[in-house]
């Protein structure tokens, strides 16, 4: 586990930059996101998508070699619906 520490703090990371940068971009645009707006829109959502099912794609692995009872509670929160189980591997592939 101690391996993927960088990656996990990197993923959570990035995922925190982009958080912010919506909010930014949301704090920034009160009416309706022009061209532009909306492309940076387009890549914030599929740089979350991406950064968020590598997070959770790391942390199954983790919990595959081990049984960890909090690990495994915050995937069940994370992929609450199956959306990261159901969708194949598709996520990352933006």
């Amino acid at each position: 586990m101690s391996s993927l520490l960088p990656q996990v703090f990197h993923c959570l990371n990035e995922i925190l930059e982009l958080c912010h940068n919506f909010c930014s971009l949301v704090s920034q645009n009160v009416a309706p996101l022009d061209e532009r707006g909306t492309a940076q829109l387009d890549i914030l959502v599929k740089g979350f998508s991406r950064q968020s099912f590598l997070l959770f794609k790391i942390l199954s692995g983790v919990r595959n070699h081990q049984i960890n009872s909090d690990l495994a509670q915050l995937l069940l929160r994370l992929d609450y619906n199956k959306y990261y189980t159901q969708s194949g591997g598709t996520l990352g592939s933006f």
